[in-house]
């Protein structure tokens, strides 16, 4: 099996890189220098000449708060990339987020009815819906709060900021589960690999681990006296977040 893999430099895909690289797999990771993902009529003459079994999308737009601004860019990367995608007739591997849901149910059930609260969700809702209009096989990978060695995830920005000032503030009124990129790379790649395979459609995957808030994980890196609890509401974001962020 050939896999394209897109978004190579970012956490996942790095994260994917590493563990193909460690397999001996037959993949193909060009950089947005050598390939740009919105030049599509290059990338359609990529993949006729490639031949690729797979589409490993990695790449997309993520700053949830920028985005409520910059979403022409957002859409852009989110939607049309997937769109010009799919004109291949690959099988896909595209990954989701927490972000299209808005509901208390604990955990959310794959089969949940999508109701983002932002832009950034907005358009990884609309991708979702792309997928499920396509021909071909799609596998659709939400996952939440992913960090992992080769990022600036939630992780490094506590730790950044607690060395730089004697306390620091997180929300607690935000609860989920943590990703390790790594955890998410081995999940996909064992599931493709297995003799049943993995079935076409939604899945959801977190790393095992309990519930908890942003607060408590601040609290697991740098000691609760150093983070103080507050609520969503009080940072003013442009972005809304969900609240519950516990997939089943």
């Amino acid at each position: 099996m050939k896999i394209f893999l897109t978004g190579g430099t970012g956490l996942l895909g790095r994260a994917f890189v590493d563990l193909m690289t460690e397999r001996g797999l037959d993949f193909v990771a060009p950089t947005s220098d050598v390939l740009d993902l919105l030049d599509f009529e290059t990338v359609n003459h990529f993949i006729a000449t490639k031949k690729p079994d797979l589409i490993l999308h990695c790449a997309a737009y993520t700053a949830v708060d920028q985005a409520e601004t910059e979403r022409k860019k957002c859409w852009d990367l989110n939607v049309e990339v997937l769109r010009n995608l799919l004109k291949s007739g690959c099988p896909i591997v595209h990954f989701s987020t927490d972000y299209v849901f808005d509901t208390d149910l604990r955990p959310i059930p794959v089969d949940q009815e999508r109701e983002p609260l932002n832009y950034y969700g907005e358009t990884k809702a609309t991708a979702e819906e792309l997928l499920e209009s396509y021909q071909g096989d799609w596998y659709n990978i939400r996952t939440t709060w992913l960090y992992g060695p080769n990022g600036k995830g939630f992780p490094e920005k506590v730790k950044q900021r607690a060395a730089s000032s004697e306390q620091l503030t997180v929300v607690d009124d935000q609860f989920g589960r943590k990703t390790l990129s790594t955890d998410l790379a081995v999940f996909v790649l064992n599931q493709l690999a297995s003799p049943e395979g993995m079935e076409p459609g939604h899945h959801h995957y977190q790393s095992p681990g309990p519930v908890h808030s942003w607060y408590e994980w601040a609290c697991e890196l740098v000691g609760d006296e150093n983070v103080i609890p507050i609520n969503t509401a009080s940072l003013n974001l442009p972005a809304q977040r969900p609240r519950n962020s516990v997939l089943v």
